[in-house]
């Protein structure tokens, strides 16, 4: 570095100057995490120690014996191929440097990353990141040298440490044989999907938007190649997640209708992983893609559709929403939704 430093001086400045920008709970999960990536500890359980403490005295005999073994071979080589030992001990530091340099970088770029989420996103406990799931991170993490997988990488970490389980092993497994290509094809397509549905409408039959979806499909990132048809109830709710309505990363689309009822059009749907994946970049275009979705409904059976933005990474809404779709003027549809949900509302207070 310029200024003489280490890259561990370095990162040791960063981590104390960003933990002060940072939510207090922010500030112990992430850079907990972070520490655990560039140092490689993990906490281990104090009953754990004891029993394995036990377990080992009564193999401690036989393991000096094996060390003793290793020992005096390692001795015979060196004395007998001085260069051998010297290219092994130069691979060794070069790997274990390189692998340090990549986990740090991550760790830069987590804690960047770290900083730019919003506030109200952290939630008040955080559980401790699964010591297997950080077995796995790391072993991607330090092998991974391109700037742009890095970032992903910390992402990934942030995201895992503000919601332990938010990524699976089969995810990080499919993050990590991401080139830049099958990055780049997924980007796309992503930017038309609203939540995991991506209107067929929006795809086409030929071009470059149905050629990226039909390799993404080969990817495992993608299913429904030939249009499934998408379909869920129609239900009334207090302005809440719930049946007949659409949620996304950004936005949550609520469609209102007889509970009888049902919509449909043709979609397809990003795959376990690829929503996993998506969940790492940001929704750019979703509200449009919402839009587009309110007029591939059919018009009858449906009294009317309302757009909410969400906080982010959360399912709450930001009121008051915007009517993409009525029956009536907005105002009438609105007095009409807002009478249903408080009909609910005294029906589930009385116990009925």
């Amino acid at each position: 570095m310029d200024d003489g430093k280490s890259n561990g001086s370095g990162l040791s400045d960063l981590i104390t100057a960003a933990v002060g920008g940072l939510p207090a709970v922010v500030s112990k999960s992430v850079v907990g995490a972070i520490h655990r990536l560039v140092a490689g500890s993990i906490d281990v359980p104090a009953t754990w120690l004891a029993g394995y403490k036990e377990q080992a005295e009564d193999r401690n005999y036989e393991k000096r014996l094996v060390r003793r073994g290793l020992a005096d071979a390692a001795l015979k080589i060196a004395a007998e191929d001085p260069e051998l030992v010297r290219r092994t001990l130069d691979r060794i530091i070069s790997e274990s440097s390189r692998k340090q340099l990549n986990r740090e970088q991550v760790a830069r770029l987590a804690l960047e990353e770290a900083v730019a989420e919003p506030r109200q996103t952290v939630p008040n406990d955080v559980p401790e990141i699964d010591e297997d799931w950080m077995a796995r991170f790391v072993g991607y993490a330090e092998n991974v040298s391109n700037e742009d997988a890095q970032r992903l990488w910390a992402r990934v970490l942030v995201k895992e440490s503000a919601s332990p389980g938010t990524f699976s092993g089969a995810a990080l497994r499919t993050i990590s044989e991401l080139d830049r290509g099958k990055a780049a094809r997924f980007q796309r397509v992503s930017e038309l999907s609203f939540g995991n549905v991506i209107p067929r409408s929006l795809i086409g039959t030929s071009g470059p938007v149905f050629s990226d979806v039909r390799l993404l499909i080969d990817d495992g990132l993608i299913s429904g190649s030939e249009g499934s048809q998408f379909a869920k109830p129609l239900t009334t709710s207090e302005r809440r997640v719930d049946e007949g309505s659409l949620i996304g990363r950004g936005f949550f689309l609520q469609v209102f209708g007889p509970s009888a009822s049902s919509l449909s059009f043709n979609a397809v749907f990003l795959s376990d992983a690829g929503i996993q994946l998506a969940r790492l970049l940001n929704p750019v275009g979703e509200r449009e893609v919402a839009e587009r979705i309110a007029l591939e409904f059919p018009h009858d059976g449906i009294e009317g559709i309302i757009l909410w933005e969400l906080y982010p990474n959360t399912t709450k809404v930001i009121p008051p929403g915007v009517v993409l779709r009525s029956q009536g003027t907005e105002a009438e549809f609105r007095q009409a939704i807002n009478r249903r949900a408080s009909e609910i509302i005294a029906a589930r207070q009385a116990g009925r």
